[in-house]
């Protein structure tokens, strides 16, 4: 639009068409929905530091190019059973429609989105919640038969005898054994979809990159939030760009951050913790969410596994780990079905 008003001669791009090349052409064409978001998280920097190249949580052909170029649509059209529509369930699902074959996707929830429909909840998460609504849109671009509301069975999948299932199946919060936490707490995730008033006082169990970001997202609120992490840094899964930019909203709202403490018990209001040296510490709080990670449905690969020819766990469903995982096992085990 700054092009075609005359306030620009010129636009330059980096990490953008990094994550898809055709921006450009797909912007000029009116094709917006087409557009495959950076997610803005600096894999592609910080992967210049640790190897020759760089690359792309969202656009796995990033940097590889000349190796992938042999990829075209499938010779051979395939009928491929989705199971999940989560991030890795809808690429896995855009990738097998836009190389011919018939794909079906079957979603238990009421609508698309998996994990990252939380990200309707949170206004620092532009990118993630652009990057699922691309995924929305171009699952319904394609055509792609989506079943919601749709729990796959075995016997159910059985029926489409399908020649390749793709699970991405997603994962759970990982309930450690700490005495009363499964009593007293609110899940991350069930924090941003109950939309409930948390209080001016909140206590985070858990300082990874979601308990972290949550973390600053209470404190943009105006909360006082206390933050509980039993290793001796915080974000430990985030690379070291978002560490270094997560201190500056850290110092600005006044994060209380307790490293090097186990959480040992849970009570209304209150958390038991002990340091590594062996203090007993007592945290007060008018909530009390818990952010100690994901796992894995493994259940749901166990019921499919002797479904199809070739039944393919991907992303959370096969581990719980970042989009990156998810998009790039999606991508290839669609690819590597020929």
């Amino acid at each position: 639009q700054l092009l075609e008003d005359g306030k620009m001669d010129f636009a330059a791009m980096a990490r953008e068409i990094i994550a898809d090349p055709d921006f450009p052409k797909k912007a000029k064409e009116g094709r917006a929905g087409e557009i495959r978001p950076c997610i803005r998280c600096l894999d592609c920097l910080t992967g210049l530091h640790k190897t020759d190249s760089f690359s792309c949580s969202v656009n796995p052909c990033a940097g590889h190019e000349l190796t992938l170029s042999w990829i075209k649509e499938s010779e051979v059209s395939k009928r491929v059973v989705v199971v999940g529509g989560g991030i890795a369930g809808m690429n896995a699902a855009v990738t097998a429609a836009g190389r011919g074959h018939e794909v079906i996707l079957l979603e238990e929830a009421p609508e698309l989105g998996g994990i990252l429909k939380f990200t309707e909840k949170d206004e620092l998460k532009v990118d993630l919640r652009r990057l699922k609504n691309h995924f929305i849109h171009e699952v319904n671009r394609l055509l792609i038969e989506v079943k919601l509301n749709t729990r796959a069975t075995k016997e159910m999948v059985e029926k489409y005898h399908a020649d390749a299932v793709i699970v991405a199946a997603g994962s759970r919060p990982l309930l450690p054994p700490i005495e009363g936490l499964n009593e007293h707490v609110v899940h991350v995730l069930q924090y941003y979809h109950n939309e409930h008033n948390t209080g001016e006082t909140v206590i985070i169990i858990g300082g990874g990159l979601a308990g972290c970001e949550t973390a600053v997202e209470l404190g943009r609120k105006g909360k006082k939030v206390i933050l509980i992490e039993q290793r001796s840094e915080l974000a430990s899964d985030a690379n070291w760009m978002q560490k270094e930019g997560m201190k500056v909203p850290f110092q600005e709202c006044g994060i209380e951050v307790h490293t090097d403490t186990s959480c040992r018990q849970v009570c209304p209001g209150k958390v038991r913790a002990v340091t590594n040296e062996g203090i007993e510490k007592w945290f007060e709080g008018d909530e009390i969410i818990y952010a100690l990670g994901m796992k894995e449905k493994s259940e749901v690969y166990e019921e499919l596994k002797d479904t199809a020819p070739d039944v393919i766990a991907v992303g959370d469903g096969k581990k719980a780990r970042q989009i990156r995982a998810a998009i790039w096992e999606s991508y290839f085990a669609v690819i590597d079905l020929g």
